[in-house]
């Protein structure tokens, strides 16, 4: 990594999110939309901001390397994941949100214990349940909802087999706040703890999930095509 008096080029280091210079009587930095940084320096045509905001807007902090600095997760404890992948317990960054997959059972049947009608189920004949705990945390500085739907148009939530043959989801158990799709509110740094429950031929042996995060108030096709909802993929492999 090029450093520079404290600062880096943050186009070589977060490539992969979308971040955006917006030029007015200053030049700032915001990431996916969100204000990370005042203090953006040209030096030699090229735009520096202090590693320590950049942090800060990823939830990381700085510390001291032996040749260099490190950005690591704020207390230290537990891996974070970029890019959209991980495995189950890990937390995966997507800019917006932090999704992680807290464990996973199987089971003859199941009954919802956080909607509001309490809907229980049990699966075709030769089928069976695999049921997935996770967690999604509004990493922006803003309130966010998101849809908790398993058909809506957009939606990539499924299960992958070791052929690739997907799974999508029988159910969601989360609090909803809204109907028609289900939505879910959440303040900025709060958190959404929800199940995902999968039908599957028994025995099947899965290897991953894909967990689609779409904003609510982008939830319509052609809103999707400017503000596209984001995929997690999760190894379920033990």
């Amino acid at each position: 990594m090029r450093r520079h008096s404290g600062f880096l080029v943050f186009g070589a280091l977060f490539g992969t999110f979308c971040i955006g210079l917006a030029v007015q009587t200053a030049q700032r930095l915001s990431i996916n939309g969100q204000p990370a940084s005042a203090n953006v320096r040209m030096i030699g045509g090229k735009a520096y901001v202090p590693v320590a905001d950049v942090a800060k807007a990823f939830g990381l902090k700085v510390t001291k390397a032996a040749n260099g600095y490190d950005l690591v997760k704020e207390g230290g404890a537990g891996p974070l994941v970029t890019k959209g992948n991980g495995k189950i317990g890990e937390e995966i960054f997507s800019g917006k949100y932090r999704f992680q997959v807290l464990d996973m059972k199987r089971a003859m049947s199941f009954t919802e214990s956080r909607t509001s009608d309490k809907s229980s189920y049990t699966p075709d004949e030769g089928m069976e349940f695999v049921i997935l705990n996770c967690r999604v945390k509004n990493a922006t500085k803003v309130k966010d909802e998101l849809v908790f739907s398993k058909d809506w148009e957009g939606t990539n939530t499924a299960i992958l087999d070791q052929n690739e043959q997907g799974y999508p989801a029988k159910t969601f158990d989360v609090q909803e706040d809204e109907h028609f799709p289900v939505g879910c509110n959440f303040l900025p740094g709060a958190a959404i703890n929800f199940t995902i429950v999968f039908q599957v031929p028994k025995g099947t042996e899965v290897k991953d999930l894909i967990f689609t995060a779409m904003q609510y108030q982008f939830r319509a096709s052609f809103d999707q095509k400017k503000n596209p909802p984001q995929d997690f993929r999760v190894s379920l492999k033990s």
